[in-house]
């Protein structure tokens, strides 16, 4: 019995579940990996009374993820407001081999807390049809563009 509880106390449901959501969108899972047996295997392998640490449907899994986009997008734009430096914009548009167009924008900042120069993906928007008029146009970019820097609270100059 000693050792089950210490087996238990060990446990950190927060950050099993923080891993899990890292896991699905690193290695870009399905919402579902959290009902496959081979993974509640291996954490079972690990620590034998972990058996209900990630027992979600995959809707809670979905609306964790969600809300982990968030935290994390609250987070960069935080840096963003704090960093020593200013900030370098990039932005670069490609296209798909399915034929779609996407406009990725780009931060460059120094971190304030460690000095360390930092990039982040700010968006990856989908351009109009790559057949259509304009697609590629400065215009057609603008529009795209301009939406991240207001919800990031970014003023060029």
């Amino acid at each position: 019995m000693r050792e089950e509880q210490v087996l238990q106390d060990a446990l950190n449901p927060k950050a099993a579940i923080e891993a899990l959501v890292q896991l699905v969108t690193v290695r870009n899972l399905p919402y579902n990996c959290s009902q496959w047996p081979e993974l509640h295997a291996l954490l079972l392998a690990v620590n034998y009374t972990a058996g209900e640490i990630i027992s979600l449907s995959h809707g809670s899994v979905q609306k964790l993820v969600s809300n982990s986009y968030f935290v994390h997008k609250d987070i960069l734009r935080q840096k963003l407001q704090s960093s020593v430096s200013k900030l370098h914009l990039s932005a670069d548009v490609w296209s798909a081999p399915n034929h779609k167009a996407f406009l990725g924008t780009c931060v460059q900042l120094v971190e304030e807390d460690t000095k360390e120069v930092r990039q982040a993906l700010l968006a990856l928007s989908e351009l109009p049809g790559i057949d259509g008029p304009g697609s590629h146009s400065g215009a057609e970019q603008w529009k795209l563009l301009q939406p991240v820097l207001e919800e990031y609270v970014l003023e060029l100059g």
